[in-house]
């Protein structure tokens, strides 16, 4: 008779069955979550790489503006006490600071110590317009000659060009020669 009874399904089977179905789909549902965790977790770990990187990019610029900055202090700090002009510096009997002379003769020098080197009357236009230095003049080559010309104790004409009177040229320039052209003299003959 015992055979009757184990053929037979039991109601406990039937609810365990239930039971075990249950938590079947639980595991397949919390896999299915944490597959999908996980994917979010590789977006996540990729995000912060790059968010990583993002912040290494912004220390390196910040560090670079730094090193900009300082070198930028640094060269105006140098170039305030190299590029200015003497308190002596071409020093008149009647000295007028809105004079143009005056000013042209501070302007040359401040190009003069930029340059390193003699410059032409025609360069140190140049130069001075393109600084926004304007010269009153009719024939501004032929003033700025005629002003540093006659500021002899501070400028000297030197290798086709102005130099400073005292100071010694810190980088030499090759000037080509300038030949003027004539026109071929006739030949005399005993006729002429």
């Amino acid at each position: 008779m015992m055979t009757s009874v184990e053929n037979r399904p039991s109601k406990p089977d039937k609810a365990i069955g239930a039971i075990l179905a249950s938590l079947d789909e639980q595991i397949t549902r919390q896999g299915i979550d944490i597959d999908a965790l996980k994917q979010e977790i590789e977006k996540l770990t990729l995000q912060v790489r790059e968010r990583e990187k993002d912040v290494s990019r912004i220390r390196e610029a910040r560090r670079q503006l730094t090193l900009i900055q300082t070198t930028q202090l640094e060269a105006e700090e140098i170039a305030s006490e190299a590029l200015k002009v003497p308190e002596g510096f071409a020093k008149r009997h009647a000295e007028r600071k809105n004079g143009q002379a005056w000013q042209v003769r501070q302007q040359a020098y401040l190009i003069l110590k930029e340059t390193g080197h003699p410059l032409s009357r025609a360069e140190l236009l140049e130069k001075m317009t393109a600084a926004g230095f304007v010269i009153d003049s009719p024939r501004p080559l032929h003033r700025i000659g005629k002003i540093l010309w006659e500021a002899k104790d501070a400028f000297v004409y030197h290798d086709n060009g102005y130099w400073l009177v005292g100071e010694p040229v810190t980088e030499p320039v090759e000037r080509t020669k300038r030949f003027r052209t004539r026109k071929p003299r006739k030949k005399k003959t005993l006729e002429n």
